[in-house]
């Protein structure tokens, strides 16, 4: 693709869903993300022959597969919306930020539950009070992911 775009090559979308089987395996993922834009780069030159630092990359989904609406996925999230920013891109979209109950069985992990839905805010949906279903406006832990991140973006406006 890059080839047939060449100097048409405007910006780089990336999806990123590490893999990973445990909390512990999840929270090292983001130590990955500077060698993929590296390698987005390299490639960027190598195949589009423009100059990378002209080619936005906007990392337009990005979840992770562990534990999905835990305390873990929430540190996960903070870490790794960092690290990309950290890195140069130029945008992160955390994929299904609000939704229903999952196609997994609620679940207990580590003490917390997990609604098995990947997202951040429930529809309300899952109100099955055996597992604890999430209200419409409660959150999953890494909700608040989203309220550190806006915090973040606010301090750097001010020392701008």
């Amino acid at each position: 693709m890059l080839t047939a775009l060449g100097s048409k090559t405007d910006c780089v979308i990336v999806h990123y869903y590490p893999g990973g089987s445990n909390a512990a395996a999840m929270l090292t993922d983001p130590q990955n993300i500077s060698g993929i834009v590296s390698t987005i780069k390299s490639e960027v030159q190598q195949y589009a022959g423009v100059n990378p630092a002209n080619v936005p990359i906007i990392v337009t989904e990005t979840n992770s597969n562990v534990d999905m609406d835990t305390q873990p996925n929430a540190l996960f999230a903070a870490d790794m919306y960092m690290t990309w920013l950290e890195n140069g891109v130029t945008n992160v979209d955390w994929w299904d930020q609000h939704n229903g109950p999952g196609t997994f069985t609620p679940s207990v992990v580590n003490g917390a539950q997990d609604y098995g839905d990947y997202g951040i805010f429930s529809s309300g949906g899952n109100l099955d009070a055996s597992v604890g279903g999430m209200t419409a406006i409660n959150g999953a832990p890494c909700a608040f992911h989203r309220v550190w991140r806006s915090r973040i973006s606010e301090v750097n406006r001010q020392t701008e």
